[in-house]
């Protein structure tokens, strides 16, 4: 198995020590040629290659238990907020069907203007967005797989867009979505996916500096072996390397209002659809984050 290929990287740490010492322990075998000192030179280096291989494995031990304390931190916060979910879902219930029945006590009333009907519009779909997200959280808390179908990815981002539209013009950012394919089908739950994609486009507009001239994100596809790729990138602050992995952990935002558990609930959501969910690359001047999902191969 190549190196670049494993995920962890303490695994790959570790590895890649492991093949620098034998290495230089094969190397040191041809010592063995020289009469009278190869077979000293070679024990020596021998001795050395054991005691840094047993270095190396205790760091990768001291680190594997140290992520399997993360873990189950992370697993104790996760068992807190579901025992919280069932009456947050009923107190989001409650409010929510206030709005849709004020909306369609709205939507008869002839004297609204052009922008209260184009208003109305938004709350209609942020609400039933929201309707179908409660329906979706209340059966991932009953185990309850997603229910795929067949989707055109075009349309789900361009829902996505429309959804964050409000988010993007407080945030004075403007979203480019490139179509290079008139329809790209996959196989995706359509509410449990826009809501991933509404995400990641919060979380990259709120990433973007006041003070920064240019702000942007911008959103393409592709496919390859039949897999989809969608690439969504920000002209935001950037995140460090050391971070990219765990700000898809539960309860890590940098934000002052949130719980961070956006971007979590998104890769797990990816995971459900034999996906992925990854930064890409960041440096200060934006992150691209990719979002990775197979290809269905009926048309």
């Amino acid at each position: 198995m190549s190196i670049s290929k494993v995920q962890s990287r303490t695994i790959k740490r570790f590895m890649a020590a492991f093949f620098v010492y034998s290495t230089v322990l094969i190397l040191c075998g041809t010592v063995n040629l020289i009469p009278n000192l190869g077979s000293l030179v070679t024990s020596i280096f021998v001795i050395i290659f054991s005691i840094g291989l047993m270095l190396s494995f205790f760091r990768l031990h001291l680190e594997q238990n140290e992520q399997f304390r993360v873990l189950m931190e992370r697993e104790k916060k996760m068992d807190y907020i579901g025992s919280l979910s069932s009456s947050l879902i009923h107190e989001i219930r409650n409010p929510l069907h206030i709005i849709k029945n004020f909306s369609i006590v709205l939507e008869k009333n002839e004297k609204l203007s052009e922008n209260g009907v184009e208003y109305l519009k938004y709350i209609n779909s942020a609400t039933k967005q929201l309707e179908n997200i409660v329906g979706n959280f209340t059966d991932y808390m009953k185990n309850k797989k997603p229910e795929l179908e067949k989707v055109d990815l075009n349309e789900i981002i361009d829902h996505a867009i429309y959804l964050t539209n409000e988010n993007t013009k407080e945030n004075r950012v403007n979203v480019i979505f490139e179509k290079k394919y008139e329809k790209l089908k996959i196989l995706a739950n359509p509410i449990s996916f826009t809501q991933v994609l509404v995400n990641i486009i919060k979380n990259c507009a709120e990433s973007i500096p006041e003070e920064r001239q240019q702000r942007l994100i911008s959103i393409d596809t592709m496919y390859s072996k039949g897999l989809v790729y969608i690439h969504i990138k920000d002209t935001g602050k950037g995140i460090p390397q050391e971070e990219w992995d765990k700000i898809f952990n539960p309860f890590v935002s940098d934000k002052e209002k949130g719980m961070g558990i956006g971007l979590a609930f998104s890769r797990k959501i990816m995971y459900e659809h034999s996906g992925d969910l990854k930064v890409l690359n960041s440096t200060p001047e934006g992150t691209e984050f990719q979002i990775t999902i197979p290809q269905h191969n009926v048309w």
